[in-house]
């Protein structure tokens, strides 16, 4: 972190303030008047400061340009000779080199270099590869540059690298096998990225067919949403709502308890709480799945309850369910609403196959969660 010595204004203030520049004359004196007197004071603090071996402020503090041979020295960036006209170079270094600059100058200083690499043999899905300790850029037909062409994934990926320097433990198989852990790394690159493109979307132009990836801010309930980055993107939300600053998250860093609870304190808000709000799905005619896949026979419909507790209740009063898209195999009709719990029969229609459809939960008409079920016809 950047670290600031004694500066001249600390001579004048300070104890070694001389006759000529009492502290009522400089640190005291309110009014328009401060500004023209301190020109004075300063060069005479100037020239105190010469003999006394004082250094201009600006001198002292420990600060690192936006890019700096320095900060290349922190990573290594290999890229797969089949995708050398493919990237543009100088922009992925300059997003990596941005990203590093802000970690070390806020956080924490890194302990080795960053791995990097674009279009490696075997890449599938571009991310931190925290097995292997490496960022992987993956060449695929759906993500221009191979995944590269994006500054916030680019920013987003490197602070997972960063963070798994300074807290190895919390980048371990066993700890990433908890999805509230995964869930929390994804909001806290979220809002590491925001930090430095600090606008509305997240990941424009890294996809072919989306202008973006995802919104920060999300009207979402973290209890009410599936997945990692779902639930990532509500902690992001949170945090740049309440415009969470680096140098609370450098702290959380420097302890042991990796909960958003010791990040953000008592006052989180009820979404994120077990006892908050919470949408319990149970099946009729056919078991429980956690996955929520169903195989579904013509001659038995699936019937799905949607309960939800009391805390959702309090919390969205008018809560509802809506199915996205009609199904073109199945049909899902609702078939009773009572005391605030939905009840929906899905039928086969389709001869075979099967179709991913998501129910959206909203408040007012506005969404606050959201699940995806998968519908078999089964033989």
């Amino acid at each position: 972190m950047a670290q600031t010595g004694r500066g001249c204004d600390e001579v004048i203030c300070g104890q070694k303030e001389s006759s000529e520049t009492p502290r009522t004359e400089n640190c005291l004196l309110k009014g328009y008047a401060v500004n023209a007197r301190r020109q004075i004071l300063r060069a005479a603090a100037a020239s105190l400061a010469l003999s006394s071996g004082c250094n201009s402020r600006s001198h002292n503090t420990q600060t690192r340009p936006a890019s700096t041979s320095g900060t290349r020295d922190k990573y290594t960036l290999v890229v797969d000779p089949s995708q050398s006209g493919n990237i543009n170079e100088n922009k992925l270094r300059r997003a990596t080199e941005r990203a590093i600059d802000l970690f070390e100058s806020k956080i924490a200083l890194l302990k080795e270099k960053i791995a990097v690499a674009v279009g490696n043999g075997g890449c599938l899905r571009t991310g931190y590869n925290f097995s292997q300790k490496q960022i992987n850029y993956c060449a695929n037909t759906n993500t221009p540059q191979s995944g590269t062409a994006s500054e916030d994934v680019v920013h987003h990926e490197m602070f997972h690298a960063m963070l798994c320097q300074i807290k190895p433990e919390w980048c371990e198989a066993d700890f990433l096998s908890n999805d509230s852990n995964v869930s929390l790394h994804e909001g806290l690159a979220d809002t590491f990225a925001h930090h430095l493109e600090s606008d509305d979307l997240f990941g424009e132009g890294f996809y072919n067919n989306a202008p973006y990836v995802r919104k920060y801010k999300s009207g979402e309930c973290y209890n009410l949403v599936e997945g990692v980055h779902q639930k990532g993107n509500t902690v992001a939300s949170l945090l740049i709502g309440s415009k969470f600053e680096l140098i609370r998250m450098a702290a959380f860093f420097s302890g042991s308890t990796f909960t958003l609870d010791a990040l953000v304190g008592s006052d989180l808000d009820r979404c994120f709480k077990q006892d908050g709000p919470q949408l319990a799905v149970v099946p009729e005619n056919y078991p429980f799945s956690a996955l929520e896949r169903y195989r579904i026979q013509k001659d038995l419909p699936l019937l799905l309850n949607f309960n939800p507790n009391d805390a959702l209740k309090a919390r969205f009063p008018t809560f509802k369910v809506r199915w996205d898209t009609a199904p073109t195999l199945f049909s899902i009709e609702e078939s009773t609403s009572v005391g605030g719990a939905q009840k929906f029969a899905v039928r086969v229609t389709g001869e075979t196959g099967w179709e991913e459809v998501t129910a959206v939960y909203e408040e007012n008409g506005a969404a606050v969660g959201s699940e995806s079920f998968y519908f078999v016809i089964k033989k």
